[in-house]
């Protein structure tokens, strides 16, 4: 989905969340084998984020960025796609470590 007036889509949310996902494996690694699934849906307050993996145990966990936060990580994933978005990393590690339980 591609939002005109702020000139960001969701594939743009989606990387700066893969960016804060590739920073917490590079300093805690994950207990998941592969790379886990990153989904963004537009809902009524801002944008639910659904982290998946497919694994011994499937398992998904979700959280909410609001407009302006999402729109502001995306932002900055597209300055810098290398630097994670320090605003959005704990929500995203978070997701991540409940996805192994």
């Amino acid at each position: 989905m591609y939002f005109t007036k702020e000139r960001i889509s969701t594939c743009e949310i989606a990387g700066a969340v893969a960016l804060c996902a590739i920073h917490d494996l590079r300093v805690n690694l994950f207990r998941f084998s592969g790379f886990p699934q990153i989904r963004i849906d537009l809902v009524e307050n801002g944008f639910q984020v659904k982290i998946s993996v497919e694994d011994d145990h499937p398992a998904e966990e979700s959280f909410l960025l609001s407009k302006a936060e999402a729109m502001s990580a995306a932002k900055a994933f597209k300055r810098s796609q290398s630097e994670h978005d320090p605003a959005i990393f704990d929500r995203v590690q978070k997701a991540l470590a409940r996805v192994v339980g």
